[in-house]
């Protein structure tokens, strides 16, 4: 997708700015007909190069905000603020043409009073803004909500390497008393293709909290995920061609909980999908370690993830009527999100011969260390 800049009236005085800004911070800014002189619009995803790596880094704290691209359907983020989250390897990224391409927040429908993305203080912390999306009524055709960033790449990645922090809010408590179980509440989503441009192998990973059962004392959230393929005959997604819900993790609600995850495209032998969980000031756990197919077993050229969904809430009209109608607001916070994209598996490990100062997104917390 092609993303708008704002365009504004160059001056004298917006250029010298700029080129002081581009001596002290060492980045690369955005064309100059992005940046506004009175109220500045620039973009927030700017991923920098570090080798064969690409990598990208926000703790949500940078003046972020969202301008409508398509109204009441996607939205893109900028930044109200001259602050970059990076210094970028210009040479390197003369050299490739790999790199994430956008990002947009994609809700398919509806407005305001129904779904929203927006920065907010944490639950939690009121000092510390977070990224919080927030169903409150079905805003797709009242059959479902959706609210979720999505990222396109340049090319292909055959690995994407994920982190972020995710705080449920104690609405999500009520699904424990939900009458159903609950197998559609996404999280995130690998599009390994997409099957809304036309191509013939759509395939794609979700990871979902279920809810298996509904007897009392076993009603507890879980992590699920599968992997399905996209009939383009049909339009319609085939059964799973794998599945696994983790019946030992317990989902957390009212509670940070980092989540990292790791994708190798493969077959059914080399294809590799691994997620842990960690609660602060714990160890992490294993939730899935998957070695199954990653791309559509059919696709004779496999080319690696060109979209990932890496923050999602997307759900059923039911779900989010039952939260609701009891008093509840389904919103998922989300902080210190970091992507590592390589084009090739021997390119995900950091190149020792680029300064450790250029070849880093600057981190926030200890945490978000490149490893």
């Amino acid at each position: 997708m092609d993303r708008p800049t704002a365009n504004s009236t160059k001056s004298p005085d917006v250029t010298k700015r700029r080129a002081l800004l581009l001596t002290a911070l060492g980045c690369l800014l955005p064309p100059l007909d992005s940046v506004q002189a009175e109220t500045p619009q620039l973009d927030w995803f700017w991923s920098c190069n570090d080798g064969n790596r690409v990598v990208f880094s926000s703790d949500f704290n940078e003046g972020l905000y969202f301008q409508d691209i398509q109204p009441g359907k996607t939205a893109e983020p900028k930044l109200g603020t001259n602050q970059f989250s990076c210094v970028r390897n210009w040479i390197n990224e003369q050299k490739t043409t790999m790199g994430f391409g956008g990002a947009f927040i994609n809700y398919e429908g509806g407005d305001l009073t129904e779904r929203w993305a927006q920065v907010q203080p944490a639950l939690d912390d009121p000092s510390n803004k977070v990224l919080a999306f927030a169903l409150k009524k079905p805003n797709v055709n009242n059959e479902k909500g959706r609210v979720q960033l999505d990222v396109t790449g340049k090319t292909g990645f055959k690995e994407l390497k994920l982190k972020v922090r995710m705080y449920l809010s104690n609405s999500f408590s009520m699904l424990r008393t939900y009458p159903k179980t609950i197998d559609w509440l996404s999280l995130s989503s690998w599009w390994n293709n997409p099957h809304w441009d036309g191509n013939p192998y759509p395939f794609v990973v979700s990871v979902n909290i279920n809810k298996p059962s509904i007897k009392e004392g076993q009603n507890q959230l879980r992590f699920a995920i599968r992997a399905r393929t996209f009939n383009q005959t049909t339009q319609k997604w085939d059964d799973a061609l794998w599945r696994e819900v983790n019946q030992t993790f317990e989902v957390p609600v009212g509670q940070w909980i980092s989540l990292e995850y790791t994708f190798i495209e493969g077959d059914a032998e080399t294809g590799r999908f691994q997620m842990t969980a960690a609660l602060d000031n714990q160890e992490p756990q294993t939730i899935f370690d998957i070695h199954n197919y990653t791309r559509h077993p059919l696709d004779p050229s496999p080319d690696g993830i060109s979209i990932i969904s890496p923050m999602k809430l997307y759900t059923s009209a039911e779900l989010i009527d039952y939260v609701t109608a009891n008093g509840g607001l389904l919103t998922i916070q989300w902080d210190d999100m970091k992507m590592i994209g390589c084009n090739s598996l021997a390119d995900c490990e950091p190149d020792p011969s680029i300064p450790e100062k250029v070849r880093m997104a600057i981190p926030k917390r200890p945490s978000l260390e490149l490893d």
